[in-house]
């Protein structure tokens, strides 16, 4: 027997201190006379992929004309899908630069440009959620010289619950999966043989991460730790893998340059995003818990966030400029920090805890909630949605440390693509999506993690140690997860306790989202009116929510007065009347209550009690800037002679 796939007498066949482990080296035809069921790798794995990508696309099918999700982007998924159809109009640069990561809108806007739609994507990012799980089979099997190390990083990837629930969502979740597991087997290649080629292939990955996922820029100063930093090689290596990584940067630099030359501060240096800043103070402030937490004076919504911060921190320095905003905010969140050290730090544990334990929340999406949902079919083919990300970091981490006390240099790659989204998380605040780009590596590094740790000590000690790192996550969830009942009957706690991935909590808002959705769909306002209901009863009352409640109503009273029944329509008329009320009593500064408020009162020809309310609709649109209604208003007025 060749020594390259000699074992330790008795250990386990996927025993760490396997020389092909050390060595790094998978020699297929020796797996394959030795692997017992795994005789044929490539068949086993090829029927796997094939069974889950079925599953995937009959999930896709039920989903496709009974949940509204999937035909209706919302918040950064909305801003996403019209910023494709701008750049697939010509739009190839923007009136301000870039505040999310530019690669994938280009992308969906080639795939519009070829005529498909919301459907086509789905299915592309299913497809890419199969070849990430192909390359970390290929990757797992070469990086430790077992294909059953391969089966087990592709597997943890399709049990995992997010990469299954983001792949049929206009987010660059499933695009960001595959560059980082086509970074990692480059840089592999790479290790094996550093030719000029490789290095390049590797250089290139790493800048498409970058226009994925711009907080990937923390890892070119760290280059050295993985190419070396003794000699001229090593540095004409790092040079070559770095300046193809930045020859990718330097469009979407160009661009921020561009479309920033006509600004008050004049062109600005931007690589990427210029967003940074007001991502941090959302995530380090008083209020803030470990997740998004508003910032007095910024707007919530995706498409007025940015000009609010511009203003706001125009208005406080007396500077204009996007760097100038960054700049600002961080400052908000560093001076904070430095004035309040004790709560910074219970704050930064916190944001650990949601790295590690964190399942249910979600700043766009609730997946929890929407597999509960018994009206909309299940998201993903996964039971209970799923595996849970956050549990895989600490068997991921053991296995990182394992490997770098092995193979050193080569395990610095795999060890920055897991660490980076971890300190994303802790510097700025947690998010699902922010997590995300850790699954690669932590798919490819646990299994390892968990086999090393087992093979600690004694049998039953190994085992313990594997155990408990497995288990440590969900304990701490189960932990600080308090028990508020459910809905309908809730458990009294104090508010401030509450701070911990509850899903109750988020039941109000994924109702509204539903609403949303459903509000934007033809023929549902009956559909969407009970969900905003329901997220009222259930303690979400807003402004905009009953301002929706109004426009559903007047949506209903024309389809019944289509069916002639003109008695019941004016009920509802005036049922909508009282919503915008409502709305304007919850915030006097709601120009479309107003505005509802008055088109209803003149469409019922009641023509003097509407004219106050279209007029100061009018005030607030101006005020906003909003033209578009403005001149709608006017025109209005001009017409009911007010």
């Amino acid at each position: 027997m060749s020594s390259a796939v000699r074992s330790c007498a008795g250990c386990s066949p996927l025993c760490p201190r396997d020389e092909t482990v050390e060595r790094g080296s998978y020699n297929p035809a020796v797996a394959e006379a030795r692997s017992g069921l795994l005789r044929k790798p490539a068949t086993w794995l090829a029927l796997f992929l094939l069974a889950d990508l079925i599953a995937q696309f009959l999930v896709l099918d039920r989903g496709w004309n009974a949940n509204p999700f999937l035909r209706v982007p919302q918040s950064d998924a909305d801003e996403y899908w019209s910023w494709s159809e701008r750049i697939a109009d010509g739009e190839l640069i923007s009136e301000t630069p870039f505040f999310s990561a530019p690669l994938y809108p280009y992308v969906l806007a080639v795939l519009r440009k070829c005529g498909g739609g919301l459907l086509s994507v789905y299915v592309l990012q299913t497809l890419l959620r199969t070849a990430t799980a192909f390359v970390l089979f290929r990757l797992g099997a070469a990086r430790f010289g077992r294909p059953a190390y391969g089966f087990a990083a592709a597997a943890l990837f399709l049990l995992l619950g997010e990469p299954a629930f983001y792949a049929h969502r206009v987010l660059n979740s499933s695009l960001q999966l595959l560059l980082v597991a086509g970074f990692l087997w480059a840089a592999h290649r790479a290790d094996e043989q550093r030719t000029s080629k490789r290095l390049a292939g590797a250089g290139t990955l790493l800048g498409l991460n970058l226009l994925a996922n711009p907080t990937v820029l923390l890892a070119l100063p760290l280059l050295p730790l993985w190419l070396g930093w003794r000699g001229k090689q090593a540095w004409r290596e790092t040079a070559l893998v770095a300046g193809c990584a930045l020859a990718l940067v330097a469009p979407a630099a160009l661009h921020n340059w561009v479309a920033t030359k006509d600004s008050p501060a004049g062109p600005e240096l931007i690589l990427l995003s210029a967003q940074a800043g007001v991502t941090f103070a959302h995530g380090n402030a008083e209020k803030a818990f470990g997740i998004y937490t508003p910032f007095e004076g910024i707007a919530m919504e995706r498409e007025r966030q940015n000009e609010s911060a511009y203003r706001l921190a125009a208005e406080a320095t007396g500077k204009e400029g996007w760097k100038s905003t960054s700049d600002f905010f961080l400052h908000q969140g560093l001076d904070w920090m430095a004035a309040n050290p004790g709560a910074a730090l219970r704050l930064e544990l916190r944001k650990a805890a949601w790295l590690l334990a964190g399942q249910h929340y979600g700043d766009i999406y609730q997946i929890t909630q929407e597999h509960n949902d018994p009206n909309i079919p299940p998201p993903t083919h996964l039971p209970a949605a799923g595996l849970p990300t956050g549990w895989l970091l600490l068997p991921a981490l053991a296995g990182g440390i394992a490997l770098l006390a092995r193979r050193k240099r080569e395990a610095v790659p795999a060890l920055l693509m897991l660490l980076l989204p971890m300190a994303v998380v802790v510097i700025f605040w947690y998010s699902p999506r922010y997590r995300l780009p850790v699954v690669p590596a932590a798919c490819l590094l646990a299994p390892f993690g968990l086999v090393v740790l087992a093979g600690r000590g004694s049998r039953a000690l190994g085992i313990g140690l594997a155990g408990t790192c497995a288990i440590a996550a969900p304990l701490l969830g189960f932990t600080l997860r308090p028990d508020v009942g459910t809905p309908e009957e809730p458990t009294a706690l104090d508010p401030a306790d509450v701070w911990f991935d509850v899903p109750a909590m988020y039941q109000p808002e994924y109702e509204r989202h539903v609403g949303e959705a459903l509000m934007q769909m033809e023929n549902f306002p009956a559909l969407a009116l009970e969900r905003f209901q329901r997220t009222v009863e259930l303690g979400g009352e807003q402004a905009i929510v009953r301002e929706y409640m109004g426009n559903m109503r007047v949506d209903l009273g024309r389809l019944i007065a289509g069916g002639g029944d003109d008695a019941g329509a004016a009920r509802e008329y005036e049922i909508a009347i009282r919503e915008y009320g409502r709305a304007i009593e919850l915030n006097p500064e709601r120009l479309y209550a107003w505005l509802g408020r008055g088109a209803t009162l003149a469409f019922l020809g009641q023509i003097e009690q509407a004219l106050p309310d279209l007029r100061r609709a009018l005030e607030i649109a101006r005020a906003e800037g909003n033209i578009t209604a403005t001149a709608y208003l006017e025109g209005r007025l001009q017409r009911h002679g007010g």
